[in-house]
């Protein structure tokens, strides 16, 4: 029960953080990060049991999924995706803030929720989630901050 409260403390802190960090957004963008953010925290912090009807709906309206979920990198996978759209998002809409702080700030959302994941039922925490985060991190600045995108370098 402790862990639960532990789990669920930490998690809606996270979550308001994500409202604090989309909050100078535009209305649709504000609202599109805020649900990302809670749906990649809601799927890194929800029991083993939770998230298997999530995947069978998944599997169900997109058959390419149930492909995809039978190989070993599913998991990766998906830490990957959610990671380069979060990371997409905040380096293109927060330019007030330094792209490192987001870099930095990502890096240990990956981590604490690994390490959250030790005290949820049928999870684990890997270090191969966090790097397959990690990478997702530096593709969505890659994406956003790059000279051809009209990212900083741009200017010289």
């Amino acid at each position: 029960m402790l862990e639960l409260a532990i789990v669920a403390a930490c998690g809606l802190g996270l979550l308001l953080l994500g409202f604090w960090l989309t909050r100078p957004l535009a209305f649709v963008w504000r609202w599109l990060g805020r649900c990302l953010f809670a749906g990649i925290l809601i799927t890194l912090l929800a029991p083993a049991g939770a998230i298997d009807p999530l995947q069978d709906w998944v599997r169900d309206w997109l058959p390419l999924s149930s492909a995809m979920a039978s190989g070993m990198g599913a998991d990766k996978l998906s830490h990957f995706l959610s990671f380069v759209a979060l990371a997409a998002l905040l380096f293109h809409f927060r330019r007030d803030v330094a792209a490192t702080w987001i870099a930095v700030g990502l890096a240990a959302l990956g981590g604490v929720t690994e390490i959250l994941q030790l005290l949820v039922d049928g999870r684990s925490a890997s270090w191969g989630d966090w790097f397959a985060d990690c990478l997702g991190i530096g593709l969505g600045f890659a994406i956003v901050l790059s000279p051809a995108q009209g990212g900083p370098e741009a200017d010289e």
